[in-house]
């Protein structure tokens, strides 16, 4: 109940087998929680000597090693405009030795007591981007909440006494947010629960499955970054001051939309599935 993990999926180190575990070296980065953490791991390469390890022709064996904070360096590097509270900084693995029990089986042939539920039957991908989008949803109704409030009390400059909440210009950006959020919310909910029920049935989402997941979240980023750039639009000069939310939820959405998980590529990899040139995904 103690610990706390930060870590990184990114496969940048190098885990050479010993006696009892591994010798690990590499550098990291993404290590969201970092400052706050206890543990991290790093997805490593193993290697038998210097030898890359195989699990099949094509495809080498990753492990996430695990190790207290006290045997990484953490690296400075989160010097960002947006979600600058993650504290996503690197950090350095230098010859340490991680015991055979702290290297992370992503797919362990022996499931236990502790990881019998439907939750971690649901595809990497899935656990990967679906956080993502529901980050930049909330950013994206935060932004709406935020110009609600400011347009009953603004009045904008020009000829018309009237609030900005009395614009109609206003109003259709409001009514265009609002519909961009509730739509991709919906999606994205629908998407997780149809993979949800064949997880609870102890089955495993299809490829179909896992497409429309991951297009559906990557969707949900999108029209969240366009919410939000109406509301910052329409809240005038306003939105620019440091002071105002509007300005923090354009630089933080902005920042998600680069995630890995909900990137613009993803859009590419969903479309090749369903366009039936590829078979998997990444």
């Amino acid at each position: 109940a103690d610990t706390i993990v930060a870590g990184s999926v990114y496969p940048f180190g190098k885990a050479v087998a010993t006696t009892g575990g591994y010798t690990v070296s590499g550098r990291w980065s993404y290590a969201s929680g970092i400052a706050h953490a206890t543990h991290v791991f790093g997805f490593a390469a193993v290697h038998d000597g210097d030898e890359l390890r195989m699990v099949m022709p094509g495809v080498p064996a990753v492990t996430p090693m695990l190790t207290p904070v006290a045997n990484i360096q953490r690296l400075t590097t989160w010097d960002v405009s947006g979600l600058c509270a993650t504290g996503s900084h690197d950090f350095v693995m230098d010859q340490v030795f991680v015991p055979e029990k702290h290297a992370l089986q992503l797919r362990s042939g022996t499931p236990n007591r502790h990881y019998a539920g439907p939750s971690y039957r649901l595809p990497f991908m899935t656990t990967f981007g679906h956080p993502m989008a529901a980050v930049a949803l909330g950013i994206a109704q935060h932004s709406i909440d935020e110009l609600l409030t400011l347009a009953a009390a603004k009045t904008p400059a020009g000829p018309a006494a009237s609030t900005l909440r009395e614009r109609a210009t206003f109003q259709v950006q409001l009514a265009e947010a609002m519909a961009l959020v509730e739509s991709a919310r919906a999606w994205l909910h629908e998407r997780l629960d149809a993979q949800y029920v064949v997880a609870q049935s102890g089955g495993d989402a299809d490829l179909q499955l896992r497409n429309m997941m991951h297009l559906a979240a990557s969707n949900a980023t999108r029209s969240a970054c366009r919410a939000v750039e109406l509301m910052y639009l329409a809240g005038g000069g306003t939105s620019n001051y440091r002071k105002s939310a509007l300005q923090r939820c354009m630089r933080d959405i902005h920042a998600v939309t680069q995630h890995a998980g909900t990137a613009p590529g993803t859009w590419e990899a969903a479309g090749a599935v369903a366009a039936g040139t590829h078979d998997e995904l990444a």
